[in-house]
């Protein structure tokens, strides 16, 4: 879609508000009106659009069955969300209004204080969630979820607070991955309101959403660089893009790759445990090869291995893994150009496919993603910290975990989250402001002097124990943990396809070299990119 088609949408859409927040400087009046239907034409350079709506009755049932009031934010109808507009910001007038439905995301503005006196007036916030969460995180959580998260309870609370103290309510609306962001992106050009706030992975908001400026980025509004509540973890930098920070994280502690190691054949094979490497400074790319050569066994002589060294779990994101553990990326974003360019050419990152290419042609590890660490023995993996630990505790494997083991371009190692962050965002369509408001007092729920709130080793705590094997690797990987490098990196899909089918797979099937594989494709992946962020 062009630049002119969204401009002229973003008028229709603001005379649209226009004529609705006109009425917000009039006497207020009772909620329990007759319905009534309004129907305004609204003229732009390029159509006519015959905006209608309703005053529906006081009532309405929310997707989780309760009721509350019918109030939405930001609504036509509701004449005392838009006197919240004009009382707490001072919106009076046609061109205030305009200005505010105008903003251009990109543009350095001031961080905006929000008032700590907001009174919604009962009004009901509709917060729609694409996540792989298994329901709203506004919903009580159950004994059984307690029980393997007693954190959830204070997150609940401090939800529960925000609503009083601000006084309103949520509807909290599921759709799939791709429905919600197709079904936001014609709400914008149908000129109509979809929700208050968005819960979604960057992943799938980037590059999409802020490209075609359809997201408020929220450091307009939250100061990430002179606060310590909003400058650690994934919340420092785990919404960034373009220069710009454009929601707020979900959890701020989201731990992607890890590396598992198979403590019965360590004590085998007498390798010195991961953790006791790591401890030393010894936990290397090296000592990671070494050890996977010398776990590799076939032991009955019939040709095939029967133990292997080493798994890369998923090859494609193993290797991006391993990229971020020497320091290198897949892309990098230039601040002087304000784009991104393709990076896994430089030598960091060409170091890891290297890797790859050594391990796979060294036969101590294979590319056959159908051999799985917890089915094939295997000294040590690298994968997921969720759904693989998760995986290897039920079966009751006896495994540890560790960072990475460092490349030879860095000093340190690393924790990486190599994957989207699930994260609160402000759609165009809202009062911007008060939708900050919201996301700040409700899912801010860190590192605060109130007891009620959880402190960053509660979060972190609740993000390991559920995937590691026994309570001492919770807590020594609590003590060692730094705060993970965060490479998430925008949702270019076509890049990371064609990187996987024309580079990673053909180095470690040994059907080019990394050199020549990256050569012969850098031009097509940096178009990749180009096409992506192209609005």
């Amino acid at each position: 879609m062009s630049k002119k088609f969204f401009k002229t949408i973003s008028l229709v859409f603001a005379a649209f508000l226009l004529t609705a927040n006109l009425g917000a400087c009039k006497k207020k009046e009772t909620v329990n009106t007759p319905s009534t239907t309004v129907t305004k034409s609204v003229t732009s350079s390029n159509n006519t659009r015959k905006l209608s709506t309703s005053t529906k009755s006081k009532n309405s049932t929310t997707n989780n069955g309760t009721t509350s009031a019918n109030k939405n934010l930001n609504t036509d109808t509701d004449e005392k969300a838009n006197d919240i507009t004009s009382q707490y910001f001072g919106i009076t007038s046609s061109e205030d209004i305009k200005k505010l439905l105008n903003i251009n995301p990109m543009d350095e503005v001031p961080i905006t204080n929000i008032p700590d006196n907001i009174d919604l007036n009962g009004a009901t916030v509709k917060i729609v969630y694409d996540t792989n969460i298994n329901k709203s995180p506004g919903s009580p959580p159950t004994n059984l979820e307690l029980a393997q998260n007693p954190n959830l309870i204070a997150r609940y609370n401090i939800i529960e607070k925000a609503k009083k103290k601000l006084n309103f309510e949520i509807n909290w609306v599921y759709r799939s991955h791709d429905n919600m962001i197709y079904e936001y992106m014609d709400a914008i050009a149908a000129g109509t309101k979809y929700a208050d706030i968005l819960l979604s992975s960057t992943k799938r908001v980037f590059p999409t959403l802020a490209i075609k400026k359809l997201i408020v980025p929220i450091d307009n509004f939250i100061d990430f660089n002179n606060n310590p509540v909003y400058n650690f973890g994934a919340i420092a930098t785990g919404t960034e893009f373009l220069g710009r920070r454009w929601g707020l994280v979900y959890n701020p502690y989201s731990v992607g790759y890890v590396f598992f190691y198979n403590r019965d054949i360590f004590a085998k094979e007498g390798f010195t445990d991961v953790q006791e490497l790591y401890e030393q400074g010894l936990w290397t790319w090296d000592t990671m090869v070494e050890y996977a050569k010398s776990a590799t066994h076939d032991f009955n002589g019939d040709g095939k291995i029967d133990q292997w060294g080493i798994l890369l779990s998923n090859l494609h994101m193993a290797t991006q893994a391993l990229i971020a553990s020497n320091g290198g990326d897949m892309v990098r974003y230039d601040s002087n150009a304000n784009t991104y360019k393709f990076a896994a050419n430089e030598i960091k990152a060409a170091r890891a496919l290297q890797l790859v290419n050594d391990l796979v042609s060294s036969k101590v590890t294979t590319p056959d993603s159908s051999v799985k660490f917890d089915k094939f023995p295997s000294a040590m993996v690298l994968g997921k910290i969720v759904s693989d630990g998760l995986a290897y505790k039920q079966i009751g494997m006896n495994y540890g975990i560790a960072p990475l083991p460092k490349g030879p371009d860095v000093s340190e190692t690393q924790f990486v989250n190599g994957e989207g962050v699930n994260a609160y965002f402000i759609p165009l369509n809202t009062d911007p402001k008060i939708a900050a408001a919201i996301i700040k007092e409700a899912f801010t729920y860190w590192d605060t002097n109130a007891s009620e709130y959880l402190t960053k080793e509660d979060i972190m705590y609740s993000n390991l124990q559920p995937y590691l094997s026994t309570e001492e690797d919770v807590q020594w990987t609590m003590q060692n943990f730094a705060s993970p490098r965060v490479t998430v990196t925008p949702a270019f899909e076509t890049l990371y396809s064609n990187f996987n089918s024309n580079v990673v797979l053909k180095v470690a099937w040994n059907e080019s070299t990394p050199a020549a594989a990256l050569q012969a494709q850098a031009d097509a992946l940096q178009s990749d990119i180009d096409s992506a962020l192209r609005p």
